[in-house]
């Protein structure tokens, strides 16, 4: 089986390393920072009065930085799904592809540290915003994101079966899943692939 997997929402949390170059920027503090349920809306640093011009300035400086997406803490699962998926590429042939549109500098070779660090040695990292093109080129069987948008462009541009990773930040996007099931682990992802 041919897998993909989007990292950041799905195994890196984005949140807790972008939200420091906010408060570094704006002074604003995020005091559920490292709660599960938080950030509970999509554009959250607008949501807490952050103009769209100073997480302009927040992206500017984490394109600049050489270790950002390497130093990104693990959700709590992290681990455990990337020790499974590693498991299932010995042992099952499973072909894994973790499919990212992240930017900077090295971000390729930022990322594979990321995941060798929390278990998946000598991953293949692609970096791309077309997942659509990614999962029809490559042929996938399989695909989760955290993004409604990124898992629409899957399951439109390919017969990829698509899930998309449930957090507390996409939950307003039900409307437009069209049948793409919500699952809150990766090992939920495999369950309900072989049901």
């Amino acid at each position: 089986m041919r897998i993909g997997i989007d990292v950041d929402g799905v195994l890196a949390a984005f949140e807790q390393g972008f939200a420091p170059l906010l408060t570094a920027q704006t002074g604003v503090v995020f005091p559920r920072l490292g709660q599960a349920d938080w950030p509970d809306t999509w554009n959250w640093g607008l949501a807490h009065g952050i103009s769209e011009g100073e997480v302009g300035r927040a992206w500017n400086t984490l394109k600049t930085n050489p270790v950002f997406w390497a130093a990104l803490p693990p959700y709590a699962d992290t681990e455990f799904a990337l020790c499974q998926l590693y498991s299932r590429q010995v042992f099952h042939d499973d072909e894994i592809y973790f499919i990212t549109n992240r930017m900077g500098v090295r971000v390729k070779s930022q990322t594979e540290t990321w995941l060798d660090r929390y278990g998946f040695p000598h991953p293949t990292v692609l970096i791309s915003g077309h997942k659509g093109l990614c999962a029809q080129a490559l042929h996938l069987h399989t695909y989760i994101d955290y993004k409604p948008e990124n898992c629409l462009q899957v399951s439109t541009m390919s017969k990829t079966r698509v899930f998309l990773m449930d957090r507390p930040w996409n939950q307003a996007f039900n409307n437009m899943l069209q049948g793409i099931p919500r699952v809150k682990s990766l090992p939920e992802m495999f369950q309900l692939y072989t049901l």
